[in-house]
């Protein structure tokens, strides 16, 4: 009977440890409205070192989110691939990731990045990585670090930034997109692009 319990006990630990982490995953997904999750098939004996490895490969395929500001901008961001981050349970690393924003009036900001970190708490995305950054009143940008509100318009590069617009080649130390609303962050419907520290116009008449 002891010999049988010591078994029934092995056997919900070994359990355990795939539904645990399973269960971590569905409610750090909540941040997505549609998302598909992906995990290798298990054979029927499982060893520890498959049962590690199984948990340690938890993710998301194809995450989406889309929400809206309280002025009407609509947020989207989708990923490839997104998993929960090993130093922060509130967090996903994701990588191959595009978001798009759009204002009432139909003016569009798209980013794309290789990689990125997606926190449901503070409900911001750190985007790495060949990032670029494009409005549809014709600049196109290029940085390697970018934050940005999901639930906000507050754009925000990390590092210095080169674009293309209608004014000619522009490179800054920096660049902010916020609501326009004299300045202060906020959601008014409309759009301003700030470039900061050390800006350089090369004019394109």
């Amino acid at each position: 009977m002891r010999r049988r319990n010591i078994n029934a006990y092995s056997r919900f630990v070994a359990w355990a440890k795939i539904i645990l982490p399973l269960t971590g995953l569905a409610i750090l997904s909540g941040l997505f409205l549609f998302s598909e999750t992906s995990a290798p098939d298990l054979p029927v004996g499982i060893t520890k070192a498959e049962l590690n490895d199984f948990a340690s490969k938890q993710r998301i395929t194809n995450p989406r989110f889309a929400g809206m500001t309280t002025s009407g901008i609509a947020i989207q961001l989708s990923a490839a691939e997104a998993s929960p981050d090993s130093r922060d349970a509130t967090a996903y690393t994701a990588n191959d990731l595009h978001a798009k924003i759009e204002m009432p009036d139909g003016a569009t900001i798209a980013i794309t990045a290789l990689r990125g970190t997606i926190d449901s708490i503070s409900r911001f995305a750190q985007l790495t990585d060949e990032i670029s950054l494009t409005t549809s009143d014709g600049y196109v940008a290029k940085t390697f670090g970018l934050r940005f509100s999901l639930d906000q318009l507050d754009i925000t590069s990390q590092g210095e930034i080169t674009a293309k617009g209608p004014l000619g080649l522009i490179k800054a130390g920096g660049l902010q997109i916020i609501s326009e609303t004299s300045g202060k962050r906020g959601d008014s419907g409309g759009y301003v692009l700030l470039f900061k520290d050390g800006v350089k116009l090369i004019y394109k008449p």
